[in-house]
């Protein structure tokens, strides 16, 4: 009998440590997936995971590559903190502007709205502590008390502790590992900090720097991680944010995760706040802001100037999304009441109202060698054009644009017989293109007939360049009217 009993747990044990053993492997695996991600959803996957991790490359046999699969197998990170994926630069170009990458497989980590590069040796092991110091540096430490003082500035929440005990920072650690929303942790010593916060008669155990330079706020509580994580959620639900000279630039910067509302409005109609506030209660305050604005003082007008803002429509609504390569914004200016501006929020989430892009008016005249686009015309003769396009972005302030807008009109001049290819040029500060930000002028794109909206950036400082690198990628104009030659002949 106890042979018998013995035998069974003997063979229980065996089975349980051996199913174990198989959950164990599928859970590495699991969580050593690497996802492939597209040039469309890359920005969506920045934007809705934490922590990111990002193999840019352009072949499979590179180390780097084999390096980055091999450490992932290690990697056994919390599925919900740390997202690990790759991306090909050859089928998606687009990327290499996008993340200025280079010629070679590059790895990044984007954490909290910021980015770190990989720049040591490709080994396993070294990615893996890359990756693990990522996904579990929170808290970090301050160097010095005047970078104690420069987190007033930085954008969103940022807390401090101020202890040097290791109980203390680990439950701190402990907090911001099982936080998912975009608060920055930090932690320094209480020498450093009676230097860095002189004005403060008791130091408390936590600093914690609001969005907007709003008033500090102390916490002196014993760190209980249920309790505290309770306390942070609510630090979340801010109030409506009254924009002004001070913090109306941190909107702005690309590091801020969250999507924005802004009502701009006259002095005479702040009672519309009222209604911002009732439709703050709809949305998520861990995924929207909601701010006002006056439009008074010059700074405000500047401000409104960004967004291309007609302020003779005021009152009027800007809704402001933030993705990796850039920001999309909508406008609305219709009644200014809870349910209608409710209605025009769900037709702007179900893709129904179109972006506000800035663009001039598109010239009269228009039939010259080089065609003259703007914001308003680049889907439909660009995107939608049957033919390739070769587009040079300019700036009214850029000299040397003059002379690459010659180099330009004579290349059109020498494929003006062909059919198949356009030249065109805009005018960068003056016009927006959607998921297509140009911040450096000149700059020449080539966008192929068969892949828009994917293009590929031209490295042109004269003519010659222009002409080598068209014909490298499309064909030279002989061998284009030749072409179209024979095929009239065939016909």
């Amino acid at each position: 009998y106890q042979r018998r009993v013995h035998g069974d747990i003997k063979m229980g044990f065996k089975l349980n440590v051996g199913l174990f053993g198989i959950f164990l492997l599928c859970f590495f695996e699991a969580n050593a997936q690497i996802v492939e991600l597209t040039d469309l959803d890359i920005q969506l996957t920045l934007k809705q995971k934490r922590i990111v991790g990002v193999l840019f490359y352009f072949s499979q046999e590179e180390i780097l590559y084999s390096e980055y699969v091999n450490a992932t197998k290690q990697f056994s990170g919390e599925k919900d903190q740390f997202f690990l994926a790759k991306i090909s630069v050859r089928k998606h170009p687009t990327v290499k502007s996008m993340f200025l990458l280079p010629e070679k497989a590059t790895l990044k980590v984007f954490a909290n709205g910021m980015e770190d590069t990989y720049n040591l040796p490709p080994n396993s092991q070294g990615i893996m502590k890359f990756l693990f110091s990522k996904a579990y540096t929170r808290p970090k430490e301050i160097a010095s008390p005047e970078e104690a003082k420069g987190l007033k500035q930085r954008p969103g929440f940022n807390i401090i502790l101020v202890s040097e005990e290791k109980a203390i920072i680990k439950a701190l650690q402990e907090i911001a590992f099982a936080y998912s929303g975009f608060i920055e942790f930090w932690y320094l010593g209480t020498e450093k900090a009676k230097t860095a916060f002189a004005e403060l008669e008791v130091l408390p155990l936590v600093i914690i720097y609001p969005p907007f330079s709003q008033a500090p706020l102390y916490y002196n509580k014993e760190l209980k991680k249920e309790e505290f994580l309770e306390y942070l959620k609510s630090l979340e639900d801010l109030p409506l944010i009254s924009l002004h000279k001070g913090n109306m630039r941190e909107i702005l910067l690309p590091m801020q995760p969250k999507d924005t509302i802004i009502l701009f409005r006259a002095e005479e109609h702040k009672a519309l706040d009222e209604e911002i506030k009732k439709i703050k209660k709809h949305f998520p305050s861990t995924e929207f802001i909601f701010a006002t604005i006056g439009i008074s003082s010059p700074e405000e007008i500047q401000f409104a100037d960004q967004f291309s803002l007609s302020l003779n429509q005021e009152p009027l609504l800007l809704f402001l999304s933030y993705l990796r390569i850039g920001v999309k914004k909508w406008i609305y200016t219709g009644e200014m009441r809870e349910k209608s501006i409710l209605e025009f929020l769900e037709k702007r989430t179900a893709g129904l109202v179109s972006p506000h892009i800035k663009s001039e008016e598109p010239p009269k005249l228009n039939n010259g060698p080089v065609y003259v686009l703007v914001g308003k015309t680049y889907e439909k003769e660009v995107l939608l054009a049957k033919e390739s396009v070769v587009l040079l972005f300019t700036s009214h302030t850029c000299s040397f644009c003059l002379e690459l807008s010659g180099a330009l009109n004579r290349a059109a001049e020498q494929y003006k017989e062909d059919k198949g290819i356009k030249f065109m040029k805009i005018d960068g500060p003056k016009n927006e293109i959607e998921d297509l930000p140009i911040t450096v002028y000149p700059s020449v794109r080539f966008f192929p007939a068969n892949k828009k909206p994917s293009s590929v950036s031209l490295n042109v400082n004269s003519y010659e360049d222009l002409m080598n690198q068209i014909k490298t990628i499309y064909g030279s104009p002989v061998e284009k009217t030749i072409k179209t030659d024979l095929q009239h002949y065939h016909t």
